[in-house]
């Protein structure tokens, strides 16, 4: 193997990967109440862990303040919005992208998913190391 090749396959092992999950919750609130929740700052206050600063409005800037913890605030991009049955978006290294479905005039299913990039951390350094050299 060349020296080329080898530093190839090190940097595969080191790439980002994504941690998916998804959420599925069947609600007993009309779609467009779900979505004041998911876009209103008042609403928003009532439950989400940051103060969300923008638009929501495909393109638009966000940032993400926690004033009650020790986390810090984060930047992010709305990456899709179509209201009032879906909205995405970056808050750091992560993707939330909610869709919501109506199920009947008093009920709706939301669809919760949330993308992580992880840096993938090689369990020995010494074995790195060790394939750097060779």
């Amino acid at each position: 193997m060349s020296d080329i090749s080898k530093k190839d396959n090190l940097r595969d092992e080191l790439e980002e990967h994504v941690e998916v999950r998804r959420f599925e919750r069947r609600l007993p609130h009309r779609v467009e109440k779900v979505w004041r929740a998911l876009t209103d700052a008042r609403e928003l206050a009532l439950w989400f862990p940051a103060v969300v600063e923008g638009k929501s409005e495909k393109g638009a800037a966000l940032r993400f303040v926690f004033p009650e913890t020790e986390e810090k605030d984060a930047e992010g991009t709305v990456t899709e919005c179509e209201p009032p049955r879906l909205l995405a978006y970056t808050m750091g290294s992560e993707t939330l992208r909610w869709e919501l479905t109506p199920l009947s005039d008093d009920a709706c299913l939301l669809v919760f998913t949330t993308e992580t990039r992880l840096s993938r951390t090689p369990a020995n350094d010494n074995a790195i190391t060790a394939r750097l050299a060779a």
